[in-house]
């Protein structure tokens, strides 16, 4: 359960264990790999550097970039802030990608979308 807990997309986790389990002595193994049918770790591969080199190109030509940042940021907030502080792309963001990057900043063109401007 705890594997299965911290692996794939980040996300609230509840992990209910019984009473008589927790009154039970046990030694675990936290990251212990498992086989669960019908479950599949989508864990995202890292890409080459042909794939970075190719991404790069197409950013550095684009005529009017601007980043749409949503939920799947929230865990590469400085990582982000640095790529917009280098590349000087404008930032809108979804809902769920509030927070990520400051809407104050002269940069964000604020949240888009139904709920935004």
């Amino acid at each position: 359960a705890f594997f299965l807990a911290s692996s794939g997309r980040p996300g609230p986790v509840l992990i209910d264990i019984p009473k008589d389990i927790q009154q039970q002595l046990a030694i675990p193994n936290w990251m212990q790999k498992m086989k669960l049918h019908g479950y599949t770790q989508r864990l995202p591969k890292l890409p080459v550097s042909s794939q970075v080199e190719m991404i790069v190109d197409m950013i550095a030509s684009a005529k009017k970039p601007v980043l749409y940042i949503g939920g799947g940021c929230i865990n590469s907030g400085e990582e982000l802030r640095r790529f917009i502080e280098l590349t000087g792309i404008p930032v809108t963001n979804t809902l769920m990608g509030l927070g990520i990057f400051s809407s104050a900043a002269d940069l964000s063109l604020q949240m888009l979308g139904m709920h935004g401007t």
